[in-house]
């Protein structure tokens, strides 16, 4: 699966599951300052793109996502 795909499915994700405006969910976008997720809507986050993608990872890797781009690259990592 190549980065445009993940991309895709993750902004398909954050918009049907989280209602994000589809014109916010660019890869630069701050999770938390400009999609407003916290704490327990991250942590809903990081479960559900685990099993969409099908990958375990520890609450370590996600420590250091804080936009869509670092959580497209950090499932790249875990899927390619």
């Amino acid at each position: 699966m190549n980065e445009a795909d993940i991309m895709q499915r993750l902004r398909a994700t954050l918009v049907d599951e989280f209602d994000a405006p589809v014109e916010a969910v660019v890869a630069d976008a701050h999770l938390r300052a400009d999609l407003g997720f916290d704490s327990l809507t991250l942590t809903d986050l990081a479960f559900l793109v685990q099993g969409d993608f099908g990958f375990k990872a520890t609450a370590e890797d996600f420590r250091d996502v804080r936009t869509v781009g670092d959580l497209a690259a950090l499932i790249a990592r875990h899927v390619s």
